[in-house]
């Protein structure tokens, strides 16, 4: 066993020994290599991802917006427009805002009938918006408890409707909102403060 390097399988172990190495090393440098450029080449097309996500993201949210209301107001049955006129007169004293100008708190606008009306059996004093022809709120002042102002209206009520009820003595305001996006905590200018 001396004389181990003069064994021709010798020879042939430390060959294969070196291609193996020469091989691994090269590969490990250029694996090395690369993550060093594609970081900075991923950053920058994120932060044109991130501008152009910016961009498009208040017209995205409008559309959305509208969508929104649409397959909102095809799943639900509303009271329209029509036949809250045929029961209830609107105010002769009060300005009438039909397609009236909304400013949703997000920015965006969107247009629809804000009427008021005058007294009647169910209410003293209404403010009803109406979205493509179908109530989507009402704003009501009355002596009459919000059950029978719903029965009245033939509205009924689900997990989407929201109803928040004020008490001074013997007058209720109701205030019912069938649509979310007619929230009054979602609009920041209604269409009779824009004049």
């Amino acid at each position: 066993m001396k004389n181990i390097w003069k064994k021709w399988w010798f020879w042939a172990i430390l060959v294969v020994l070196f291609i193996i190495g020469s091989v691994t090393g090269n590969s490990d440098d250029e694996q090395k290599a690369q993550p060093i450029s594609k970081p900075k080449a991923t950053q920058e097309e994120k932060k044109e991802g991130d501008t152009q996500e910016k961009q498009q993201g208040t017209t995205d949210k409008q559309q959305q917006t509208k969508k929104d209301i649409e397959q909102q107001i095809s799943n639900e049955t509303f009271l329209t427009k029509d036949e809250f006129n045929k029961r209830f007169k609107l105010d002769p004293n009060e300005k009438q805002y039909e397609n009236g100008k909304f400013q949703l708190k997000d920015g965006s606008t969107i247009n629809a009938d804000y009427l008021t009306y005058g007294e009647s059996e169910l209410f003293t004093y209404a403010t009803a918006t109406f979205y493509q022809g179908n109530l989507v709120h009402l704003q009501v002042e009355t002596d009459k408890p919000l059950e029978e102002i719903l029965k009245g209206l033939g509205i009924t009520t689900t997990k989407d409707t929201k109803v928040e009820t004020q008490n001074w003595g013997d007058t209720f305001v109701h205030d019912i909102t069938l649509d979310k996006t007619f929230d009054d905590s979602n609009i920041a200018v209604f269409p009779n403060e824009q004049d």
